[in-house]
């Protein structure tokens, strides 16, 4: 956890004009332009060390919740090890395939919009999630479980945004509809998180 907060500091300090665009581009749609997200999406290694951080950030958040619910006796090591390589290969393999499918149909800028906008989320997420997480990891059981309850609400409310925030800017460029996109997310966000959630649950199996 220090070592999460330590990676979060070196970010805000050594890079704060990226840090601050971020946030003005998640939180006023008005100058969600894309002068603005150009800029984001050339900063490429900078970009990078903030997905890096998301990546550490959710498998550390998965493992508090994992833990939190079911009290695994398994090692903790282990399941945050499963937590990191899975979500590392659920995003990797989701940044090729859609890239793939971009250049196969010859719609590489709404792809490379969508993926803009499923990373700048993701980056939101990993920072607005850190003191739910501290409480999660140090709190009494009833601050746990509050911040359990608080940290569902606020994952579900950003990733219905990231829905609608996708659709309103795939629609007009590739004629989908919500059926299309729902299907799209429940193909490539759901059913992988289900897929790693089973192979946690046969660990702890295994592990019991």
């Amino acid at each position: 956890f220090c070592g999460i907060l330590f990676f979060l500091g070196i970010l805000k300090i050594g890079f704060p004009k990226y840090f601050q665009d971020i946030f003005n581009t998640f939180w006023r749609p008005a100058i969600r332009q894309k002068q603005i997200r150009d800029q984001l999406q050339q900063a490429g290694m900078t970009s990078l060390l903030f997905n890096i951080f998301f990546v550490f950030r959710a498998a550390l958040f998965s493992y508090l919740l994992i833990n939190y619910i079911t009290k695994s006796s398994i090692q903790p090591w282990l399941l945050f090890a499963v937590c990191f390589f899975g979500i590392t290969f659920i995003y990797v393999g989701k940044y090729f395939v859609l890239k793939l499918t971009g250049w196969m149909f010859g719609q590489q800028t709404a792809i490379d919009s969508y993926i803009f906008i499923v990373f700048l989320i993701n980056k939101i997420l990993s920072i607005l999630l850190i003191p739910l997480m501290l409480i999660l990891a140090f709190g009494d059981h009833i601050f746990q479980r509050i911040a359990f309850t608080v940290s569902l609400i606020l994952l579900s409310f950003l990733l219905i945004y990231r829905f609608i925030l996708s659709f309103s800017g795939l629609h007009n460029e590739l004629k989908i509809s919500w059926l299309h996109l729902f299907l799209y997310v429940c193909g490539f966000e759901v059913i992988p998180v289900l897929l790693i959630y089973k192979l946690l649950l046969r660990l702890f199996a295994i592990s019991s």
